[in-house]
């Protein structure tokens, strides 16, 4: 992450006249994937002055054939409202780029980057995302959402499992946790809020039979299992208490989340206010308590 403390002055200065263009390439991979890299890409653009150019959605994987299933997730997000369109563009006056790596981007005039994300970026400051949540927010609840998972008064835990493409046994094993895992996980968090006082109730968000989730602290009736990922995401993002998988669904979901999240380490860095598991699989009691007093309503 150094590079970019080094380049920032010198290459990144703020846009005066003709602008330098951001835009995320096509992809094919999963909703979450693709929802996280147009979130970085928004946040490089505004941290440097650029303009984001925003492509809707064209194929998103794990859509069973849906013809319409991008277009619904593209209208969902809401992340192309309030950006420039990159039809609204004339590319025939633009220098483009396509870059793989986004230190390679400068700040040149007239120029269009196209970049599969930012990440790079976001893993070195997170902190933005937290800064401009407010805007990913807005243009989330800008479209129709599905109604609120059940308030009977307790604090919601929304616990995202990640399991369907992610097995301990195939090439996405690093992506797996365990029953056992997300247990210790669960004992730690359920104990924080016991010893806060806090009255609350588990819920299971994933993939798969309830066989599947043995030994998990959670009743049958709160396990939504193979649920629409559109519901999904938004029960994540309205959760009291987020405890994430090791996924960008959950990242997303998280980064527009006001409640408090638990953050499992993985490859992407944690914004300031998440609360990490410890090599104990563990959670800190006093930031779990403190951080859910301060719980608004989502």
């Amino acid at each position: 992450m150094e590079i970019f403390s080094k380049l920032t002055s010198r290459f990144y200065p703020r846009q005066r006249n003709a602008p330098t263009y951001i835009a995320v390439r096509d992809r094919v991979d999963g909703a979450g994937a693709q929802i996280h890299g147009i979130m970085s890409a928004i946040l490089f653009a505004r941290a440097f002055g650029f303009i984001y150019l925003h492509r809707p959605f064209g194929h998103i994987d794990h859509g069973d054939d849906d013809p319409h299933y991008a277009k619904a997730w593209e209208d969902f997000m809401g992340l192309g409202r309030g950006e420039v369109r990159a039809t609204e563009v004339d590319r025939s006056s633009l220098t483009v780029r396509d870059v793989e790596k986004i230190h390679r981007v400068r700040s040149r005039r007239n120029t269009l980057y196209t970049v599969p994300h930012c990440h790079k970026f976001g893993d070195w400051r997170p902190e933005l995302y937290a800064t401009f949540r407010s805007v990913f927010r807005d243009k989330y609840y800008a479209s129709e959402k599905p109604p609120q998972m059940p308030n009977d008064g307790r604090l919601r835990v929304a616990v995202h499992v990640r399991r369907g493409d992610v097995s301990e046994v195939l090439q996405t094993s690093d992506r797996y946790a365990s029953n056992e895992d997300m247990a210790r996980i669960l004992s730690s968090v359920t104990a924080s809020l016991e010893e806060s006082n806090l009255p609350h109730r588990v819920e299971i968000h994933s993939q798969g039979l309830h066989e599947d989730f043995e030994g998990l602290p959670v009743a049958r009736e709160n396990m939504f299992l193979d649920d629409d990922p559109r519901r999904t995401f938004h029960a994540l993002v309205t959760a009291d208490v987020l405890v994430m998988s090791k996924s960008s669904f959950s990242y997303a979901a998280a980064v527009m989340n006001t409640g408090a999240v638990i953050y499992v380490p993985f490859w992407h860095a944690p914004l300031p206010n998440w609360i990490p598991v410890d090599e104990n699989l563990a959670v800190d009691a006093n930031r779990l308590g403190e951080a859910t007093r301060k719980v608004p309503s989502q």
